[in-house]
């Protein structure tokens, strides 16, 4: 998936034959869900993440890729308030067919320090 401004930039990865590692971009100030749920957000400012969600998801489909999981629990904010959607999962286009996962879950990466 080539970068898109609202979703998570993957730099590179490197597969070996039983690990994954993904380098991700870097940028989160905090979570959407915590930012909203902190205190009353204007109706501009939630428009506004809505419309950066709903620009990225529309990149999803256009590049055919399937976000299993999207909520506000998966988008993150930047330092100037650009929404981010976190991707987890992986995509035949990010790896090879030939490689294959029991449990996607186990290449999750944890953004809690």
């Amino acid at each position: 998936m080539a970068f898109f401004r609202n979703i998570q930039r993957l730099w590179g990865s490197i597969v070996t034959d039983t690990q994954i590692t993904l380098l991700l971009e870097n940028f989160a100030v905090d979570s959407l869900s915590n930012y909203v749920s902190a205190e009353q957000r204007s109706n501009g400012e939630l428009l506004k993440f809505a419309r950066q969600m709903a620009t990225a998801v529309d990149y999803f489909e256009r590049s055919k890729f399937i976000h299993k999981k999207l909520s506000i629990d998966v988008c993150l904010l930047t330092a100037d308030q650009t929404l981010k959607v976190v991707v987890f999962g992986l995509s035949t286009g990010l790896f090879p067919k030939r490689i294959y996962l029991k449990d996607v879950d186990r290449c999750r990466l944890s953004l809690s320090g």
